[in-house]
């Protein structure tokens, strides 16, 4: 399991086939960072998605076996110089992004900044409609006093300016620019009950994709809602959203059915 010197993160590589890096929310240590039960979470996307690509999951600097990382630092143009590292160190020329919820707001950013994208893979976020000014207030109004689920995941209460700095990075983010400049496969999905907060500011993630249907769509984007799901469910239900996307994996690592 190697650390990658120029990153600080910690990374392991699974399964034969196209390369797929698995970004945030899902992390290489989520189990051991926040209980059994998450190892069984990490275990279901390795089960269906490793027979067919081979499979780069992470954590991110800062977070389980990762090196640290000044909270000051953590822009969106160091996630995605990060993200590239680590598919250097493994590896990968070209490969797939999936992401969810943070973790696909920064492959959004990815998929502007390389053309190393094969496919894009969104979860519990929106390519459109983004209340990227709601979130970073949302941050801002956390940080004298983080939630304990953000707590479980960070070294230290300190650590949560990393969030700060973060959605400072994306204010003015042109989202119609982005739309139209990514052309590699992509794909959106987000819970049927999907919006979210932060901050105890609501965040209408799942609201924007219905909403803006048709004009993601129009963009040439898959767009997938999965009955039931909740921001959270998601993220943390494998089995639900793989066999909701099999047709779309299946078309990225060449698998015929």
């Amino acid at each position: 399991m190697p650390l990658d010197n120029q990153s600080g993160v910690f990374w392991e590589r699974r399964g034969q086939g196209p390369a797929l890096l698995l970004g945030p929310a899902i992390l290489e240590s989520q189990g051991e960072i926040i209980g059994p039960p998450m190892d069984d979470v990490l275990a279901r996307y390795l089960a269906r998605l490793t027979n067919r690509f081979s499979v780069v999951t992470v954590d991110y600097p800062g977070i389980g076996r990762s090196g640290n990382i000044d909270p000051f630092a953590l822009t969106a143009d160091q996630v995605c110089a990060d993200l590239l590292r680590v598919a250097d160190a493994a590896g990968f020329d070209h490969f797939v992004y999936w992401g969810t919820s943070w973790g696909a707001a920064m492959g959004l950013q990815l998929a502007v900044r390389t053309r190393r994208l094969n496919g894009l893979i969104m979860g519990a976020w929106t390519p459109l409609g983004v209340p990227y000014a709601t979130v970073l207030e949302g941050a801002r109004r956390s940080l004298p006093d983080p939630e304990p689920g953000s707590l479980k995941v960070l070294r230290d209460k300190a650590q949560y300016r990393q969030w700060v700095t973060l959605y400072e990075s994306v204010q003015g983010f042109d989202e119609a620019g982005a739309l139209a400049a990514i052309a590699c496969p992509r794909l959106v999905y987000v819970g049927e009950h999907g919006d979210s907060d932060a901050g105890g500011l609501e965040l209408p993630i799942a609201s924007a994709v219905r909403r803006r249907r048709a004009e993601i769509e129009a963009a040439g984007w898959q767009v997938e809602i999965l009955p039931d799901l909740d921001h959270g469910g998601a993220v943390m239900s494998p089995d639900m959203v793989i066999d909701r996307i099999d047709p779309f994996l299946d078309s990225l690592s060449g698998k015929r059915r």
